[in-house]
């Protein structure tokens, strides 16, 4: 929805750059996870009784409706969830799990028990306080940035980035020039070379407005 709202033209990254996807939607590449990986995320999210979404086969699934978070998932998708009983049937084919909760300790907690339990197999990170997202390994923002150049034809150093998380990181590498947002934490700001304002105080607009149009153009 918001690609469409946009008119976005060039290929955009999905899932924390895991999938890389062309303007009419459909998927340039994808890594997934292991059915294995997939089922040991499943199980400890289970556990620890973290809600749990599933995106595989170009759907979102889950098991509660009316859990934490589902109805801002469906404004910022700007489509609905499948309701399933069980995620038997995708294991294999699974593009980015997300536990949800809005026990932000909690889920920092099962964040740390993730990492240590699936090692260099996938990556833990919340994207959101409220959001732990579990991705195939290697698929990260900054190799997202780096592909969308290359399809592109546009050279790194003249890219921008804004973002507020510790998944926001790996892509801030990369970028000819790193925006971070003024509610992230202390360390993903130290990891940027601008800071604007803060979501609520329309951080991204100022960030275009200030930093990133006054850029030099480059044809």
């Amino acid at each position: 929805a918001l690609a469409t709202a946009l008119d976005v033209r060039l290929p955009f990254a999905a899932f924390n750059g895991g999938s890389l996807v062309g303007p009419d939607f459909q998927t340039i590449s994808a890594n997934r996870l292991t059915a294995a990986v997939a089922q040991t995320a499943l199980s400890l999210l289970a556990a620890r009784q973290v809600e749990t979404w599933v995106f595989a086969d170009d759907a979102w699934r889950l098991l509660d409706p009316n859990g934490a978070e589902v109805e801002r998932e469906r404004r910022a998708l700007g489509f609905g969830p499948t309701v399933v009983g069980d995620f038997d049937d995708v294991l294999a084919r699974i593009d980015k799990i997300v536990g949800v909760s809005d026990d932000h300790d909690h889920l920092a907690a099962v964040e740390r028990e993730m990492q240590a339990q699936i090692g260099g197999d996938a990556n833990a990170l919340r994207s959101q306080p409220y959001y732990l997202d579990i991705t195939p390994p290697g698929a990260d923002k900054g190799r997202a940035v780096r592909a969308i150049c290359e399809h592109a034809g546009v050279p790194l150093a003249n890219t921008a980035v804004i973002g507020d998380m510790r998944n926001d990181v790996a892509m801030f590498r990369v970028a000819g020039l790193a925006i971070a947002m003024g509610q992230a934490p202390p360390d993903v700001r130290g990891a940027a070379q601008l800071t604007t304002a803060a979501n609520t105080a329309d951080g991204f607009a100022k960030a275009v407005d200030r930093f990133i149009l006054p850029m030099p153009q480059h044809h």
